[in-house]
């Protein structure tokens, strides 16, 4: 399984201006979170009546965030390995606060 691990830290100017070059976005608007509505349009609620929120990523999205993390190890990787990236061998680890990869295998 291929992991890529997106760490904020690490991003460059660079980095965020390749990835609005490819989604036409930037990376804050297109991983903000959206607040989840029922078939009526209503607001979903947790248990304790806060909106439920989720990310919705694009293709698009998922593609150029591959892209930019997966360069950082191997900068041959190309937008065209991303897309030939299976979804499902797919791990998106997200950095703590501390730097650290959350749920990474310290083997790595």
């Amino acid at each position: 399984m291929a992991r890529i691990t997106i760490d904020e830290n690490k991003l460059t100017i660079g980095d965020l201006e390749d990835f609005e070059d490819v989604t036409g976005e930037s990376l804050t608007k297109a991983l903000k979170p959206v607040t989840q509505r029922d078939e009526n349009g209503d607001i979903i609620r947790d248990d304790e009546g806060r909106p439920v929120q989720e990310v919705e990523v694009s293709a698009r999205v998922l593609k150029a965030i591959v892209w930019i993390a997966s360069r950082k190890d191997d900068p041959d990787f190309t937008l065209e390995d991303a897309r030939n990236v299976a979804v499902t061998s797919l791990e998106v680890i997200e950095a703590d606060e501390s730097g650290e990869s959350e749920n990474a295998d310290p083997k790595d």
